[in-house]
């Protein structure tokens, strides 16, 4: 899909926030996958996959409405902080309400762009200052050994699938089949859970 201005965008925006469903669907088809990308995530540790994508397709709806065109940030910019603040609400009820599906999340920001940047921590902020300094060295540590317990094509996999590839588009891209990616993510998320618990977390 071609790269779209800053004026394109916003123009879209526009006609959408005037109800022109046309102009709002062609938001979701640019932006689906870079949504599905923020909410993958939160999302190793329990949950389903589809609620968060979900979440963060509402989130994009009030970016929608709420996005000054004006503004000197771009929509893409917006968007992001309003799929998060979406996510991270929709988590924080469900530790409120022992929602299963998604207390399990861990909330992580992470540079998909950058190989080796895996634990820049988004921590709770109902957390005294020390207590998200605890969380986020907790954090890291898994993350790094998560990453001593993959190999390099495993790492691979795990990193095309935050950026938001689905399963045939990682196994074509790395030459493996997609019981591999599959068998991979399954590991990482086995993986995680068990480093989750001894760090308790």
């Amino acid at each position: 899909m071609k790269n779209h201005t800053k004026k394109e965008i916003c123009d879209l925006v526009k006609k959408a926030q005037q109800g022109d469903r046309q102009s709002f669907n062609f938001l979701f088809d640019i932006y689906n996958n870079f949504i599905k990308s923020i909410a993958r995530r939160y999302i190793f540790v329990g949950g389903d996959i589809e609620d968060l994508i979900q979440i963060g397709f509402i989130g994009m709806c009030e970016a929608i409405q709420k996005y000054d065109i004006n503004s000197d940030a771009s929509f893409k910019t917006f968007l992001y902080i309003c799929v998060q603040a979406e996510i991270k609400n929709a988590i924080t009820k469900s530790n409120n309400n022992k929602n299963k599906a998604l207390h399990d999340s861990i909330s992580l920001d992470i540079e998909v762009d950058e190989d080796d940047s895996w634990a820049y921590v988004l921590v709770s902020e109902d957390k005294t200052p020390e207590e998200q300094t605890i969380q986020k060295q907790k954090i890291k540590l898994i993350f790094d050994k998560l990453k001593m317990g993959l190999n390099e094509k495993e790492k691979s996999i795990l990193l095309y699938y935050l950026k938001g590839y689905k399963y045939i588009e990682i196994a074509e891209k790395l030459d493996v089949d997609t019981k591999y990616v599959d068998n991979t993510l399954t590991k990482a998320k086995k993986l995680l859970q068990k480093l989750k618990a001894e760090e308790d977390l």
